[in-house]
């Protein structure tokens, strides 16, 4: 991290109140990160009543934005990279997150790496599984038999790559392929999980 600045609201309206000039802001985030001027802006209090707030993973979650955006010589990557990347080294609700996924595995709701690229949905249901699924998807290029290709792959962005370039070099893969090679991954990891807790399993472990 070269240079961060941070600003701290009392409260979410006090917070949106810090923010630059124009800049756009998510309407169901508790902190932002303005990679591009090194600035991350956070509410000491929930944007919702009885939400769960730990202000250190939002700290780090936006932290981790500004730290890719430095090791990638400040170059653009897709949306879901950078979100998937920042909560994955967050470490935040990681129950919740795979709740989400195991959801939206069953119900056929995942939604496509592509559309991902620029911007999350508005909707925070949608919004909550294309969080799950980038931090996923970055899991997934950071297994440990790979981590050195992804330590390649950032290096390569930081070099100029293009992001498609960068992942071919370093994974020997294009986007397409990463993708439909993380839902069968996804799919085994996930789709066992309602017939281990059906109730005729359950009685049979009893």
């Amino acid at each position: 991290l070269e240079r961060v600045h941070v600003r701290v609201g009392r409260t979410v309206t006090e917070m949106e109140t810090l923010a630059p000039e124009g800049a756009g802001y998510p309407k169901y985030a508790s902190g932002v990160a303005y990679s591009e001027i090194g600035l991350v802006l956070l509410t000491e209090q929930p944007r919702y009543p009885g939400e769960r707030h730990d202000l250190v993973q939002i700290f780090r979650h936006e932290l981790a934005h500004v730290a890719l955006h430095d090791a990638v010589g400040h170059r653009n990557v897709p949306r879901w990279f950078n979100e998937g990347f920042a909560v994955h080294a967050s470490g935040e609700a990681v129950t919740d997150r795979m709740q989400t996924l195991w959801t939206a595995t069953l119900a056929g709701n995942l939604l496509p790496l592509a559309d991902l690229a620029q911007r999350f949905p508005a909707d925070a249901t949608d919004a909550s599984i294309a969080y799950a699924q980038a931090a996923d998807v970055v899991r997934y290029l950071l297994r440990s038999h790979e981590s050195y290709r992804f330590r390649a792959l950032i290096e390569r962005l930081r070099t100029g790559q293009d992001f498609e370039a960068a992942l071919s070099d370093a994974y020997a893969t294009d986007l397409s392929n990463l993708e439909y090679e993380w839902r069968e991954d996804v799919a085994r990891r996930y789709t066992f999980w309602p017939v281990l807790f059906s109730g005729s399993m359950v009685w049979m472990g009893a």
